[in-house]
C-alpha cells in the first residue's frame, strides 16, 4: 500500500511537472524539427572540421536540438557516414541533452539559481573541454597501442549481441532519417517536411519524456536512506547518473525532488552526470564508432567531472 501511493504521488509530480513545461517542450520540438530539416543542408561542409573547431560546431550544432543523449547517439553515426569528424560527433552527443535551448531555460526558470549556473556551466566543460579533451587522449592511447591505427574489430560475444538489441531499441529514435529523402525544393515543402520532423519527434520525444521521468523518479525514490550530504553519496550519485538512461529535461525534475529533500549534494552531482551519456548511448556509439578506449574514456570522465 505504501509503495502503490509513493508511485502515485510519483505520478502526480511527473504529471504537474509536464504540464509546466508544456510550452518549452513545444518550442523545443520545433526547433528541434526545424534543426533536422534545415541546418544538415547548410552545415555539411562544417561536420568535417577537426579539432577544437569541430567540437564547438558539433556544440553549437547541438544548441536548438533537445535530444537526449541516446536518440543523439543513434543519429551520430549517420553525420559519421557523411565525414563528420569523431570531434563533431562527440561533442554533438553530448551537447545536445546539455546544451540544448529547452533545457537551460527550464534550468533557470524552475532551479534555484546555484543550481542552475551549475547546469549551465557543466554543459559548457562537459560539452567544449572534456569531449575535446577525451579524444586527444584517446588518439594518443590508440597510436601508441597501435601505430598502424588498424580498423578495430566489430564486437562479439556477449558486446554483440547487447548492442544489437540496443540498437533494435534505439531504431525509433533514428530522426536523422525522416527528412533525409523528403524534397524541400518549394517554400511550401520546407515547411511541409519541418512540420512533419516536429510531429515524429513529439510522438517518440513526449511518451518517451513521461515514461522515463517516472522511471527514474522512482529510482531516485528507492535510494538507500544512507543517501546524503557527503561524498560517498555524491560518488554513488556519478556512477549511477552517468549509466543511467533518462530522457532530456529529465533531470530538472528528479533534482528539485532530492532538493526539496535536502539532499543539495546528489541533486547537483545528478545535475551534471545524467543527461549527456549512459550505458545505452555509450553502448550505440561503441558499435557505430567501434572506438572502445574513446567511449570508455568519455564515461570516466563524465563520472570525473
Amino acid at each position: 500500500f505504501c509503495l502503490s501511493r509513493g508511485l502515485g504521488d510519483v505520478y502526480k509530480r511527473q504529471v504537474s511537472y509536464l504540464l509546466t513545461v508544456w510550452h518549452a517542450t513545444l518550442l523545443g520540438i520545433l526547433l528541434a524539427g526545424l534543426a533536422l530539416t534545415i541546418l544538415p543542408r547548410y552545415l555539411q561542409t562544417l561536420y568535417a572540421r577537426r579539432g577544437f573547431v569541430g567540437t564547438l560546431v558539433g556544440a553549437l550544432y547541438a544548441v536548438p536540438q533537445p535530444f537526449c543523449s541516446c536518440c543523439a547517439a543513434v543519429m551520430a553515426p549517420a553525420y559519421t557516414r557523411r565525414g563528420s569528424s569523431t570531434e563533431f560527433a562527440l561533442s554533438f552527443v553530448v551537447g545536445a541533452p546539455m546544451l540544448n535551448i529547452t533545457t537551460l531555460i527550464l534550468a533557470f526558470s524552475l532551479l534555484p539559481m546555484p543550481f542552475a549556473l551549475t547546469r549551465a556551466l557543466a554543459g559548457i566543460v562537459l560539452t567544449l573541454v572534456v569531449t575535446y579533451g577525451v579524444v586527444r587522449l584517446a588518439e594518443r592511447w590508440e597510436r601508441r597501442s597501435n601505430p598502424r591505427l588498424a580498423v578495430p574489430r566489430a564486437p562479439r560475444g556477449l558486446s554483440a549481441w547487447i548492442t544489437r538489441w540496443v540498437n533494435a531499441y534505439l531504431r525509433m529514435f533514428n530522426l536523422d532519417t525522416l527528412v533525409r529523402n523528403r524534397a524541400m525544393d518549394t517554400p511550401a515543402a520546407l515547411v511541409s517536411a519541418w512540420l512533419y520532423a516536429s510531429a515524429r519527434i513529439a510522438l517518440v520525444l513526449v511518451p518517451t519524456l513521461f515514461i522515463w521521468s517516472i522511471v527514474t523518479a522512482v529510482l531516485i525514490q528507492l535510494l538507500p536512506t544512507a543517501f546524503g550530504n557527503n561524498l560517498p553519496s555524491v560518488v554513488l550519485a556519478a556512477i549511477t547518473g552517468t549509466l543511467l538512461m533518462i530522457s532530456t529535461w529529465t533531470e530538472i525534475p528528479v533534482a528539485l525532488q532530492l532538493i526539496q529533500s535536502g539532499l543539495t549534494a546528489p541533486a547537483a552531482t545528478l545535475l551534471v552526470v545524467l543527461p549527456p551519456v549512459s550505458l545505452p548511448c555509450l553502448m550505440v556509439l561503441g558499435g557505430a564508432l567501434r572506438r572502445g578506449r574513446l567511449l570508455a574514456l568519455l564515461g570516466l570522465a563524465v563520472i570525473g567531472a
